[in-house]
């Protein structure tokens, strides 16, 4: 796999204020194989702090 395979999936819950986003990608490791790699982000401008 000479390419990396990009997906994400989104999850908004409005009742309780919450967006997120999950990042996804498949990338090759050094050995030959594939690995998943998950990331986990908001949505929504970065500047809103409490």
């Amino acid at each position: 796999m000479a390419d990396e395979l990009d997906f994400q999936f989104g999850r908004v819950d409005v009742a309780r204020n919450m967006a997120s986003y999950y990042p996804h990608s498949l990338q090759p490791t050094l050995f030959g194989n594939v690995s998943l790699v998950r990331n986990r982000g908001r949505i929504g401008p970065p500047d809103n702090k409490r």
